[in-house]
């Protein structure tokens, strides 16, 4: 994946979105990337380098990740699609 950089099992393949439709981004290929589904999910509205700097901070703070991670995902307010 491009986001977390694990090996993406094929069921949880997913297409993103680098710069979301939402923010100016189109469908072309050069703005199009396989992902894991939870990534995918988790990103949301914000754009690829948002994310990857939300994770390498989230990195670094396990619990807050965690925390996080459930919240965000339940609540649906930053991770929508």
């Amino acid at each position: 994946c491009l986001y977390c950089r694990k090996v993406i099992p094929w069921a949880e393949l997913s297409i993103d979105h680098r710069t979301p439709t939402s923010r100016g981004g189109n469908s072309e290929p050069e703005n199009l990337v396989w992902v894991d589904l939870s990534c995918n999910t988790m990103k949301g509205t914000l754009l690829d380098t948002e994310f990857v700097t939300l994770l390498a901070f989230l990195e670094q703070h396990p619990i807050l990740y965690q925390y996080l991670k459930t919240r965000l995902k339940a609540s649906g307010f930053m991770f929508r699609k």
